[in-house]
């Protein structure tokens, strides 16, 4: 090959004459001999990884937690953006079953946090770490994303994506796509089918919505009864928008467990809510969970209620929701060994949540193991001080 070339073709080998091989036994012994040690020193190699390549992208088991996106816009019409894209990412990422995707809950509480990233993955057991920024002036948008490998912060991927809120479905299948490349996954057409499917046609709607979700996390009945405002919006606006439909049954039975509005009035609404979701897409994990839970905690209808929550788990294994909420309905069952096998595995996926540690507390309680309760429930405290136990 000559420098100025490029890239050339090599004449291949001309075949060796017959007599060039040797048919003595020794000689074919020497060869294979020769021949096996070449085959161990590839092997080694290439499959066992050495220090430098053991940090490579290959060898890591694919957890990702999607970092709180920083909000830049200046207008507050928008205030609600850098959360509502990190909740879109997430949902995106869940349909990648290759990938495990740390739950919103444990996420946001790195927002606007000075800790590095080595030791945000160790905290919430993570090797990837998706962070970014989110800006909006009036129909103009700006996302930048970048993927990290949170042991050696070492940078893997990064884009800047512009456009008009009319890009924002594509954005978001880009970027979901983009991570699963550079993670060296490789995506079923299910999954492929899954991501760039659009929730909705109408950009004014799928605003409504994601408002609606930002006020129903912030808690409280001011914010609920917003929720709840917006996402009836959406509906309005699109009568065929399933998640809008599972976000205001979530809205609704939230509005009723908390205290907030009666429950045999706002269970019920939650009830119609979800079926009308799943009616509209029964692929929906969020419709499965809010369906499931107003029959088990409300109409008691446990059989139901496991059915619609072990669905929503084979839709998306990542969902710790679902995973805590149906420990707690095996609990109340008696069925206390896989109570605890399902709130580790959401305590897995959503190391940072108050309420699974909770919940994973009260189990034990249920079991009638209660010096293993107040173990874990002195777990529970050191890791949130000011929790009170009762």
């Amino acid at each position: 090959v000559h420098p100025d070339d490029g890239i050339v073709k090599t004449p291949m080998a001309q075949k060796e004459r017959k007599g060039a091989v040797s048919s003595s036994s020794s000689g074919w012994k020497i060869a294979s001999y020769i021949s096996f040690l070449v085959i161990v020193a590839l092997l080694v190699f290439h499959i066992i990884p050495s220090n430098d390549r053991a940090g490579e992208t290959g060898f890591l088991e694919k957890s990702i937690a999607v970092l709180p996106f920083e909000n830049m816009s200046d207008d507050n019409e928008f205030a609600h953006l850098g959360d509502a894209l990190t909740d879109e990412i997430i949902m995106q990422l869940y349909k990648i079953h290759e990938f495990e995707v740390r739950s919103r809950t444990s996420i946001m509480q790195y927002k606007k946090t000075g800790k590095g990233s080595p030791a945000i993955g160790r905290e919430l057991n993570a090797n990837y770490l998706l962070e970014g920024t989110a800006q909006r002036y009036r129909d103009q948008v700006r996302i930048r994303v970048q993927l990290i490998q949170a042991s050696s912060d070492r940078h893997i991927w990064g884009e800047v994506y512009e456009g008009t809120w009319e890009d924002i479905f594509d954005i978001q299948v880009n970027v979901a796509k983009q991570v699963a490349d550079e993670l060296k996954t490789v995506l079923s057409p299910g999954e492929v089918e899954r991501i760039e499917t659009r929730s909705t046609e109408s950009l004014e709607a799928y605003n409504l919505y994601l408002q609606g979700r930002y006020f129903m996390k912030l808690r409280g009945k001011e914010n609920l009864d917003k929720s709840i405002e917006c996402q009836n919006q959406a509906i309005e606006i699109d009568p065929e928008f399933a998640l809008a439909y599972a976000g205001l049954a979530s809205s609704y039975s939230t509005y009723a467990t908390t205290g907030f509005g009666r429950r045999h009035v706002f269970m019920p609404l939650a009830k119609v809510a979800a079926r009308k979701a799943l009616e509209l897409d029964g692929q929906l994990e969020e419709a499965h969970v809010a369906l499931a839970w107003v029959w088990v905690a409300y109409e008691w209808r446990w059989e139901e209620g496991e059915k619609g929550l072990l669905r929503a788990i084979e839709l998306n294994p990542n969902y710790a929701e679902a995973h805590s909420l149906y420990g707690f309905t095996l609990s109340f069952l008696g069925r206390h060994d896989e109570a605890i096998a399902r709130y580790k595995r959401a305590r897995e996926l959503d190391p940072l949540s108050r309420g699974i540690w909770n919940g994973y507390a009260r189990i034990y309680y249920n079991a009638r193991d209660y010096d293993r309760a107040i173990e874990e429930y002195h777990k529970m405290q050191e890791m949130f001080p000011d929790t009170i136990v009762w």
